[in-house]
């Protein structure tokens, strides 16, 4: 049964973890934080510092501020956080550690109370990134080449990439030990790590606008109707088994926006965003 958070309440941001969820509100001012009780939290208000992005991992949660490019990180081992007068272009936390692409060197810089966040600063060594996504126990990203880099544990083999080729995936979950990426071309998703237990059937022929993971389970949005999905080893819904959709409704691709779309505008944004605002379609 879906329950509704806040539902009178616009969001720009949000970012799931081990035991709640974080959101950033439309235009950036505060950041709050659910847990199991869906009572919100807020840990962060500001009208002259706005947030412009958001992550969580097991605890931690991290954002990035719009107009310094600085990180600021809140929960778990608050101690534990960036260079102060770093600037980012992408982070992501994952298992008590977080990292970031910095913006002057598109080099990868990691933090936490973790000794895997220096393993994957160094894996990531001179490889120059635009982005970087972190899972349990291991972070991957797209280099300035085009292609997928994924570094750290590989206990599961979630760092072999089935196949690599230049600017083949648009989008990346990872979960503890897996990893899933949605290929350009058709928009199907592959999946591997976990011992293998992620190659499914179920969705070998959907294709998704975006994908997510749980600890050892992925949910997608799907293309076709803009349902949700899930699947791996994870899901055990009797109701709900992988590959059928979730009783939600329709969920927005992106968020509902006032600014330029540099790569577009998302079909039917007016119709999904009721006239107020348009979703830009991902670079």
């Amino acid at each position: 049964m879906a329950t509704p958070i806040s539902p009178n309440v616009s969001f720009e941001f949000i970012a799931g973890g081990l035991d709640g969820f974080t959101a950033v509100l439309s235009g950036g001012s505060s950041l709050l934080f659910w847990d199991s009780s869906f009572v919100p939290k807020r840990l962060y208000f500001s009208y002259s510092t706005l947030l412009t992005n958001v992550t969580m991992g097991d605890a931690q949660i991290c954002a990035i501020t719009n107009s310094t490019h600085n990180a600021t990180c809140w929960r778990g081992d608050t101690s534990q956080q960036p260079n102060g007068s770093s600037q980012f272009i992408s982070m992501s936390s994952g298992s008590k550690f977080s990292c970031g692409v910095l913006e002057s060197s598109y080099k990868v810089v990691c933090w936490g109370n973790s000794d895997i966040a220096s393993t994957i600063q160094s894996g990531f060594g001179n490889e120059t990134m635009v982005n970087i996504y972190a899972g349990g126990r291991h972070a991957c990203g797209v280099n300035t080449n085009g292609f997928l880099i994924c570094k750290g544990d590989n206990n599961n083999g979630q760092l072999n990439v089935p196949s690599n080729l230049f600017n083949e995936y648009i989008g990346i979950a990872m979960g503890m030990n897996h990893t899933c990426g949605i290929h350009r071309m058709d928009h199907t998703v592959v999946c591997w790590g976990g011992n293998g237990a992620f190659s499914s059937n179920v969705i070998e022929s959907i294709a998704f606008e975006t994908v997510a993971a749980g600890s050892n389970f992925t949910c997608g949005l799907t293309t076709r109707d803009l349902s949700v999905v899930c699947w791996g080893p994870g899901w055990t819904s009797n109701m709900y088994p992988q590959g059928a959709a979730l009783p939600l409704p329709t969920i927005l691709p992106g968020s509902c926006g006032q600014s330029n779309c540099p790569c577009g505008i998302y079909p039917g944004s007016q119709y999904l965003c009721s006239g107020n605002g348009e979703i830009c379609t991902p670079c």
